[in-house]
């Protein structure tokens, strides 16, 4: 089961239509101030995108603080995750980590992770 909690969330505008991109890895736009869905294993992630914003809409990105996400594959509770090459999440603790799982999650499906983005091993 996979559940919402508290956290720190961060306002930015929505680049391209994220109203199908919920609970995936966000990372910043092109521009100041907008942000978009990640499209490469490995981004440096701002969080985990909380709304479903259209383009040029409030994007609430949570930065820090317990949220439900999607996994690109099996997920177990502990495992550091990072971004997959579609923006869900997937296990590994090198480059780029978004956060720790607290639940275990199955392909494509939601679960309860930790963000806290940081810098993973070399």
């Amino acid at each position: 089961m996979s559940e919402y909690g508290p956290g720190f969330d961060w306002t930015m505008i929505a680049e391209p239509d994220l109203s199908a991109k919920q609970y995936l890895v966000a990372i910043i736009g092109s521009a100041t101030g907008k942000c978009m869905v990640s499209s490469q294993a490995g981004d440096q992630a701002l969080g985990i995108l909380q709304n479903k914003p259209q383009s040029g809409e409030a994007a609430k990105v949570r930065v820090v603080g317990i949220s439900k996400a999607l996994a690109a594959a099996a997920i177990t509770a502990g495992a550091y995750l990072r971004a997959g090459a579609t923006g869900f999440l997937v296990t590994g603790n090198s480059g780029n980590v978004v956060g720790t799982a607290l639940t275990d999650g199955t392909s494509g499906g939601a679960f309860t992770m930790l963000v806290h983005p940081h810098q993973g091993t070399a």
